[in-house]
């Protein structure tokens, strides 16, 4: 990271075949980011992040609401008794890793902007998904 301005964190795993169980899958993805938000700390030439979330990190939950904002975020047991288990784990993974990179990154005073796209739609790196 040293010499970068600016850092874009665009991936996280995922388990469509529900092979992982959601403790795994979340824990690799929270490591993961969180190492490049240290890495990036560490550089001290980057000046942002951009951490690539998901709707699924704020919209699974009871509320009834028109609008959200930066203090909405899904709730993960209401995921765990709700949704399948390869999207619970999804859904959980990506809240509790922006969770924890924002923490960090406002400990740290790392500007980080993450972007929440409802859906994201490319090819897949793995050979059992097709893009």
């Amino acid at each position: 990271m040293e010499g970068c301005r600016r850092v874009l964190h665009v991936s996280a795993p995922m388990d469509f075949q529900d092979n992982e169980p959601e403790a795994v899958l979340t824990q690799r993805s929270v490591d993961g980011a969180l190492g490049i938000v240290k890495s990036c700390l560490r550089s001290k030439t980057v000046k942002r992040v951009v951490h690539t979330s998901s709707i699924s990190a704020m919209c699974f939950n009871k509320e009834n609401v028109e609008r959200m904002d930066e203090s909405f975020w899904t709730d993960v047991d209401y995921v765990r008794s709700e949704l399948n288990s390869y999207v619970s784990s999804y859904a959980i993974s990506k809240t509790e890793t922006e969770k924890a990179v924002s923490e960090v990154a406002t400990e740290h005073g790392l500007d980080l902007v993450a972007i929440i796209p409802p859906i994201v739609v490319g090819p897949f790196i793995c050979p059992k998904m097709h893009g």
